[in-house]
């Protein structure tokens, strides 16, 4: 599989361009953004790369960032939801405006892109809500700290406990820094209106303080 590719920009077309590398011309649908990182024909460039491969094709999506292409790959897991349509949907709302739309069920937001109803808005809400949650059970997986309910004390507390940790990890896997992850977690602990958070509703309520 491509992850990346870094080389001189041969051809740029309307939604596609062709990156040289080593002589060989790879053909790259990128997000928006990547295609205005891409600058002109015959600049050096690099971009993220994911590599769709079906049975009667092989095609290549770039992402300016691994943000971007950490939320193409959420939205391709949604009932309906497509490589292409993924694509223009992290196109028009750019992938920390999704995230945030997300965290604060912005359904009005999500149906300002071509081609997004409202049935597939709230499909989208509510099926990457429960991704989210899904990717802080995997990185609390891998960190072997466990994902129980978190039982909120608002006191002052001298370290995080591992469903925050997790938290705060799964913002960076999506491309935060460390510290607007923590801030973010922080802002949701303390706006939380329950007394106990689960894995999913913590990211969730995070991204709303992004």
């Amino acid at each position: 599989m491509i992850a990346s590719l870094r080389g001189t920009l041969r051809d740029k077309f309307a939604e596609t361009v062709v990156i040289d590398v080593g002589g060989v011309g790879y053909l790259v649908t990128p997000t928006g953004r990547a295609f205005a990182k891409c600058g002109s024909v015959g600049q050096t460039i690099e971009l993220i790369i994911y590599t769709d491969v079906k049975e009667t094709s092989i095609q290549l999506f770039g992402f300016a960032d691994l943000m971007e292409r950490e939320v193409f790959l959420l939205l391709k897991k949604v009932k309906g939801i497509g490589p292409k349509h993924s694509m223009s949907i992290v196109s028009a709302l750019g992938a920390e405006g999704l995230l945030t739309a997300i965290g604060r069920r912005d359904f009005s937001r999500l149906q300002q892109v071509p081609g997004v109803g409202k049935k597939t808005a709230e499909r989208i809400l509510v099926e990457l809500r429960e991704q989210v949650g899904e990717l802080v059970s995997e990185i609390a997986s891998n960190e072997d700290s466990g994902v129980g309910p978190i039982e909120i004390v608002r006191e002052p507390k001298v370290a995080n406990s591992p469903l925050e940790t997790d938290a705060i990890l799964a913002l960076e896997k999506l491309g935060f820094s460390r510290d607007r992850a923590k801030g973010a977690v922080s802002q949701a602990l303390g706006s939380a209106k329950s007394s106990q958070l689960d894995a999913g509703e913590l990211l969730r309520l995070s991204l709303a303080h992004l």
